[in-house]
């Protein structure tokens, strides 16, 4: 198999375009930071961002959002290593997340739980579940806060204990939205498995906190930020970094 053709087969849909250059930074950092003794995998998305500024490596908004697990690969057989999956664990607790999915996308536009609705928006959506909770986000300023978090493997989805996260959100009174991957075997690549949009920054916070409380030591990985308005146009929290990173190293 050729390097490209490695990048994409293990990026899947999440890369689009990413040019060899740019992902052999990751290699690169990695190699860098195992002889400084820097756990890559414990660092958010601005330290990383910042670690890479500090070795003149430029990462692109995909390598940023790339699954922490995956920053310390070596080279590509390594990067593909570390996402294998124990596919028996895999169907044993992604069954009931399938069947949920295809009944929620069913029922975008209804409540499914008080004060939980399946937003209209999951009705189309290749990728994200969409849910609104107690009312959402109100009118958008200029930038919206977020919080996200993955979680240690793709065994970890299941429904209950999704459903569960979802109803202690509405009572524990956080408003916003929420998004998780309808495909568990996404998170193998991305970091932002779990992302919660909050109403005002306390909300995503609260949001943080009920989903580490739910999932427990099944989170492996914290981050917060917002979303925003650059030159009139909205863009992603990765999206913007990515534009400041590339307007500091360039």
């Amino acid at each position: 198999m050729r390097f490209t053709e490695l990048i994409y087969d293990v990026l899947h849909s999440l890369v689009e375009s990413i040019d060899k250059d740019t992902f052999n930074n990751v290699f690169y950092l990695a190699g860098i930071a195992e002889k400084e003794g820097v756990d890559l995998v414990k660092l958010t998305r601005k330290e990383y961002i910042s670690y890479a500024e500090k070795h003149n490596c430029f990462l692109n908004s995909n390598i940023i959002r790339m699954h922490p697990s995956l920053r310390v690969a070596l080279d590509g057989q390594q990067f593909e290593k570390l996402q294998e999956v124990d596919h028996t664990q895999f169907a044993k607790a992604n069954r009931s997340f399938y069947r949920m999915s295809a009944r929620h996308q069913a029922d975008a536009g209804n409540e499914i739980l008080p004060g939980v609705e399946v937003h209209p928006q999951t009705l189309n959506n290749p990728m994200w579940l969409y849910y609104t909770i107690n009312g959402g986000l109100g009118e958008w300023n200029d930038s919206i806060p977020k919080a996200y978090v993955g979680l240690k493997d793709v065994g970890c989805y299941d429904e209950p204990t999704w459903m569960s996260f979802l109803q202690k959100l509405q009572q524990a009174g956080f408003s916003g939205s929420v998004k998780t991957l309808q495909n568990p075997q996404e998170a193998r690549t991305i970091s932002d498995q779990i992302v919660m949009h909050g109403k005002d920054k306390s909300d995503a916070q609260l949001g943080l906190i009920v989903a580490k409380q739910n999932y427990g030591d099944k989170v492996t990985f914290e981050d917060s930020g917002d979303d925003r308005k650059v030159n009139g146009e909205w863009k992603s929290y990765t999206q913007w970094l990515e534009r400041e990173h590339y307007n500091r190293i360039k």
